[in-house]
């Protein structure tokens, strides 16, 4: 945590919990809470769906971790920072069907190390992507788009009140970070429970 910063906060995941066999869910927007106000310092953002079940089946459905951010730009870097995946299941079986995942978004920062506070060098743009698509153990899809979230936006910071400009941004997350990746037929409907 950069110094000068309170504690981080963060805010609480879309769906959470554990001890159950299978989590279903179709038709649905699933939207991790976002920072609409009131952060101070530090603000982790978290996944739509943090579970800890052996099988997640997503049919139809919209998923979205939150942005991480901050209450002022211009405080300095954020270091080792890491928004939520959109979904979060690092033991778990999951399948996607025609549904769209994606990670949480970066904030927007200042770059402390521009060659002066008025300049800006997009050649030089920090690297601090978004959220992780799906992490899971396994993972089957079809007919759906998994992206990473949208990375930071990096501005300078000039003194006197005169406020800052955008720079550059730093690439999306990885759409996937999965032990197993199983494509399926794009027309594959369930029909019944699922057996895998």
């Amino acid at each position: 945590m950069p110094p000068g910063f309170g504690a981080p906060s963060r805010i609480p995941p879309g769906i959470s919990g554990g001890n159950f066999s299978k989590l279903h869910i179709y038709d649905s927007g699933i939207l991790a809470p976002d920072w609409t106000g009131g952060l101070s310092g530090l603000g982790y953002g978290n996944s739509a769906i943090d579970v800890g079940v052996s099988l997640i089946v997503l049919e139809r459905s919209f998923v979205k971790g939150s942005r991480t951010d901050i209450d002022d730009t211009c405080s300095g870097n954020p270091a080792h920072w890491s928004p939520p995946p959109g979904i979060n299941a690092p033991g778990s079986t999951v399948v996607v069907l025609d549904s769209h995942v994606q990670g949480g978004d970066m904030g927007r920062f200042q770059f402390l190390q521009w060659p002066t506070p008025q300049d800006c060098d997009p050649s030089n743009c920090p690297l601090l992507p978004g959220g992780i698509g799906i992490s899971c153990a396994v993972l089957y899809h079809a007919g759906s788009t998994i992206e990473g979230g949208r990375g930071a936006q990096w501005s300078n910071c000039l003194s006197g009140g005169q406020g800052s400009f955008f720079c550059c941004q730093s690439p999306p997350g990885a759409p996937l970070q999965v032990g197993s990746e199983i494509p399926l037929q794009d027309d594959l409907q369930i029909i019944g429970p699922i057996r895998l």
